[in-house]
């Protein structure tokens, strides 16, 4: 039964960073900017290019969470904890946002 619940959490866990990188940073347009990014620019570039879009920053809510990114990455939390932090590289961004734009889900 542990197991079940590790793999339902797992996957909220997966749905929620989706859905957070599907929002793009925190300016205006952005998401837009990512996908013009990833048409023109090959992946060495895009993983700069994104770093620079999200800035150093954060952003929260309550649909969200928290979310705070600088140039390591991304890492989010629940508002209630900071026990249960997510932490992404920019390269673990470029490859979540690669393959929902190639997929059309992002």
């Amino acid at each position: 039964m542990e197991i079940q619940m590790t793999l339902l959490s797992e996957t909220d866990e997966e749905k929620r960073i989706n859905r957070i990188l599907r929002r793009g940073s925190a300016v205006r347009n952005s998401k837009e900017r990512i996908k013009k990014i990833y048409k023109t620019l090959d992946k060495k570039e895009w993983i700069r290019a994104v770093k620079e879009e999200y800035g150093t920053g954060s952003i929260g809510g309550p649909d969200i969470g928290c979310i705070s990114y600088d140039s390591k990455g991304l890492e989010i939390w629940k508002e209630d904890t900071v026990e249960t932090k997510i932490f992404l590289t920019w390269e673990q961004v470029e490859k979540r946002i690669r393959k929902m734009i190639s997929e059309g889900t992002y």
